[in-house]
């Protein structure tokens, strides 16, 4: 007797979802304990598991908005604003370590050591405490049993159901256009947190496609590396413009030779968007 095997059922979007948004959450708790011993490495990684929770609530978006999300997104803001400080005043130092020669407008060394030193605890408080943990379990249950996932909106319905190697493909497709239309002229510095978001967004969810069993194409795979380093030469324009408000001649040298380095890689990168 020839033996029938079980055809295997599509993944849909709400579960391609949840495994994406869970993975996000162990990325956070991967960072939760050296981030609390002020470790800068493990501030990075739990905010980009918060910034990989919001690429994939963004590419879903259709699917998953409602009031938890809402109320949840109050909450990450909060704790987003006590980790970036912390991570803005990691990076003021590295810059005052790399370019000792130059002096902080009215802030020393030691003023921007006891800042780094300020921002931890505040880093270490914020994850020890009870708002910390009930955020984290807002976002579990809200990931599996969110109000999203039972709403009798058709659309949303419809998109639940709908197989997600049907649904990315079309979604990276809108995301790559959107960044491409910025390729024919100089990002202009107004515009340049924007697409730096677009590149982190579109970069995360074209790598979380194989975890999900999806072949990603070689021209994604392209432009998933240009939107990286997309992502890093925006960031670093970021944090160079940042810093160069609190350093003394901050547009002379080796500031303004970076600046420009930066913008040629930031043209370079967004070019490969088709």
């Amino acid at each position: 007797m020839t033996k029938v095997l079980a055809k295997k059922r599509p993944l849909t979007c709400v579960r391609a979802f949840q495994q994406i948004a869970h993975a996000c959450l162990g990325d956070i708790e991967r960072g939760h304990r050296s981030a609390r011993r002020g470790d800068a490495e493990g501030i990075h990684r739990m905010r980009i598991g918060f910034t990989k929770l919001a690429a994939a609530r963004k590419f879903f978006s259709a699917m998953v908005t409602d009031d938890g999300w809402l109320a949840i997104k109050r909450e990450i803001a909060w704790l987003n604003g006590i980790l970036g400080e912390a991570r803005d005043n990691d990076v003021a130092l590295a810059y005052v370590r790399e370019m000792p020669k130059y002096s902080l407008l009215g802030v020393g060394r030691r003023e921007i050591d006891r800042r780094v030193s300020s921002g931890h605890a505040r880093v270490t408080r914020a994850l020890a405490s009870q708002r910390y943990q009930a955020l984290l379990t807002k976002i579990r249950s809200w990931i599996d049993h969110g109000l999203w996932t039972t709403t009798s909106d058709r659309a949303n319905g419809k998109l639940r159901e709908t197989p997600f190697e049907r649904f990315a493909p079309h979604r990276l497709r809108r995301w790559s256009y959107r960044l491409a239309r910025h390729k024919d002229r100089p990002i202009e510095s107004r515009r340049q947190h924007r697409v730096r978001i677009m590149a982190k967004r579109y970069r995360y969810m074209v790598e979380a496609l194989p975890e999900l069993g999806i072949e990603v194409s070689h021209s994604r795979l392209r432009e998933a590396k240009a939107a990286r380093e997309l992502q890093r030469a925006l960031g670093d324009l970021r944090d160079l413009h940042r810093i160069r408000r609190r350093i003394d001649a901050a547009r002379k040298g080796p500031f303004k030779a970076r600046e420009s380095k930066l913008s040629r890689q930031t043209q370079k990168a967004i070019a490969q968007f088709s």
